[in-house]
């Protein structure tokens, strides 16, 4: 090869050199090593893919295996970096991961800014890099900080006392209540919301415990349940808080609860009433499960007219894991209490992981080896007699299905049927089982299965279950018969208004099992009964539904005792003296009642 086309190769070759050296130093132009990359005034890690803004309240997890543990609530406005991301999941750091949904707005930096933090962070972006990670500097956190912007405007409310007052409330006190300490809670608009404090409720637990933490708790639920239900003036909603020791006319030993009356104004006047002296734990928990129910109560659920498209979809115990259950996650899991300083009632708190659901349940079981029964779990309904009414049983079901398919979709569910099946008076089971894979993507009894066993049945076995389907009588009693325990009678004294109770025993028991063994029989044995007498008009009663058991009657038989009512207009057909037999017209429900027409039962 001549010198001359040598020389026009390696000359060629340079020029080809040129531009590809030049660009590599024009990419980084300007931009030094550990130089801070910003993003719109904010610093770009290394790592970082893009960022999230928190459109609405979304739940930060931990997946693990195919569940999410929930770590806390993102609130709207706030804003993180994003290092990862797997299908409809974005990784903020630390394990820990937000859904990518409509909740949250996902953005990614330019091309030209990704470059600019590759130049400054030469290192961490090699040829063939590890998986992407975030940087393990003082800014990597476990749980990532809040960072606010633009946050929804709060809500707003002031808590006014107004002195000393006397209340007239014949729905819930048969006397008027004097001297209640009155206080009005006003948000921005709406009825003010009245609440009645007792003295002896003030000596006791200390002023404003409870009562004065009223506001956040309803801005809190208003959040989460999109609604504001005080704001209807045509309804209201007044608080009670008082003990046993007040001198009033409020139930005696009634722990709390809530409840409503229709008013002249086409709307209804709420009420919560709490009587601290049966509830020796930090009740303000019990307090914000009570308000769940009136948000319950101000939606289509809590409205009459679609109690029986619930009712035909799945069954009577429905309130039990769709209500309480509901009002359970609530109380424990969205919200946070301020510290008690008021006085030294014991904090009763469920973490939402699995573990602590369990010791939960396990302490409403009585703490019992085995807490679910051997019962046929097609319904969501079932767990009610399954477990007993166990309530941390309904509440981990509800944080199960929270957490494997959103809080949202429970209620899109519930809406769902109730517009699906409002028209319809019977629904067969494929209509079912096709909504619910509609939301779930399969059925009841497969996420009730699914349920069960990510709960380990509860650390234990599944109890066999024991039914008494023949009910033998063989004590009829008056409330004030000897052969009853002086706590029994003391709790059945009164009657029913004008009316009359008695008591029937039954023989059958069996000591290996507790009191559900009669569960199946109250539910579905006939609850009518009829007294007669030669000569005289029958009279017609009805079991109340209550029984006493796991002891015994004062002559040593086993107690198995119900109770049955009288109504005032049968009683009054009663003739004192007479001895009167009990019978029964027994349905095929293959539960039955035996009664001889040798016991006899005489009023006076």
């Amino acid at each position: 090869m001549s010198s001359l086309k040598l020389w026009t190769l390696l000359l060629v070759c340079l020029i080809l050199l040129i531009p590809i050296s030049a660009s590599a130093e024009e990419s980084c132009n300007g931009i030094n090593k550990g130089q801070k990359i910003w993003w719109d005034g904010v610093e770009l890690k290394p790592g970082q893919i893009g960022r999230l803004t928190v459109a609405r309240d979304t739940y930060l997890y931990k997946p693990e295996g195919e569940f999410k543990v929930t770590a806390r609530v993102l609130k709207a406005g706030e804003k993180y970096r994003i290092y990862a991301f797997k299908p409809g999941m974005l990784s903020v750091g630390g394990g820990l991961y937000v859904d990518r949904d409509a909740k949250v707005k996902y953005e990614t930096p330019s091309k030209g800014k990704l470059s600019n933090l590759k130049c400054a962070n030469p290192d961490w972006y090699k040829p063939a890099p590890s998986p992407v990670k975030p940087p393990n500097d003082e800014t990597e956190e476990e749980t990532p900080s809040p960072k606010p912007q633009e946050p929804a405007e709060p809500m707003t409310w002031k808590l006014e006392y107004k002195g000393k007052q006397n209340v007239s409330d014949r729905e819930l006190a048969p006397y008027d209540l004097k001297n209640l300490n009155t206080y009005e809670l006003k948000f921005e608009t709406g009825y003010p919301i009245k609440i009645y404090v007792t003295d002896d409720y003030i000596n006791r637990f200390g002023e404003g415990y409870a009562y004065e933490e009223i506001g956040e708790m309803m801005a809190s639920l208003s959040e989460v349940r999109k609604m504001k239900p005080f704001e209807d003036m045509k309804s209201s909603l007044r608080f009670y808080f008082y003990t046993n020791e007040s001198q009033t006319s409020l139930p005696k030993d009634s722990q709390a609860f809530a409840g409503y009356q229709d008013n002249r104004n086409q709307g209804r006047d709420y009420y919560i009433v709490m009587n601290g002296s049966t509830m020796p734990y930090d009740f303000r928990a019990t307090l914000q499960h009570e308000i769940y129910h009136y948000f319950d109560q101000n939606t289509y659920i809590g409205h009459h007219q679609y109690q029986n498209v619930f009712q035909n979809y799945w069954g009577p115990d429905y309130r039990f894991w769709l209500m309480e259950g509901a009002a359970e996650y609530s109380c424990y899991f969205l919200h946070s209490y301020p510290e008690n300083t008021k006085n030294g009632l014991r904090k009763q708190m469920v973490q939402p992981a699995k573990e602590s659901i369990i010791a939960y349940a396990k302490q409403q079981g009585g703490n019992e080896k085995d807490l679910l029964w051997e019962n046929e779990l097609n319904s969501f309904d079932d767990i009610m007699n399954a477990s007993g009414n166990n309530y941390g049983i309904t509440l981990s079901l509800f944080w199960y299905l929270t957490e494997m398919y959103g809080y949202e979709n429970i209620y899109q569910y519930v809406e769902d049927v109730k517009n699906t099946f409002w028209h319809q008076s019977a629904i067969s089971q494929i209509e079912k089982d096709k909504m619910a894979k509609k939301h779930f993507g399969k059925t009841e009894k497969d996420v009730l299965n699914d349920w069960v066993q990510y709960f380990d049945t509860f650390n234990g076995e599944l109890k066999k279950r024991f039914d008494i389907k023949t009910g033998t009588v063989n004590h009829i009693m008056n409330i004030d018969d000897p052969l009853l325990p002086d706590n029994i009678r003391q709790e059945l004294e009164g009657g029913t208004s004008s009316g009359k109770l008695f008591v029937v025993n039954l023989k059958e028991w069996n000591p290996d099992y507790n009191y559900k063994q009669m569960h199946e029989f109250r539910n579905k044995a006939t609850w009518e009964f009829e007294l007669r007498a030669p000569g005289e008009l029958s009279v017609k009663a009805q079991l109340t539904g209550g029984f006493f058991s796991d002891s015994v009657l004062t002559n040593g038989d086993v107690l198995n005792a119900w109770s049955i009512a009288i109504p005032p207009e049968e009683a009054s057909k009663l003739q004192s003296g007479i001895a009167y037999t009990l019978h029964v017209d027994n349905n095929n429900s293959g539960f039955e009642w035996v009664i001889s027409e040798e016991l006899t039962i005489t009023f006076k």
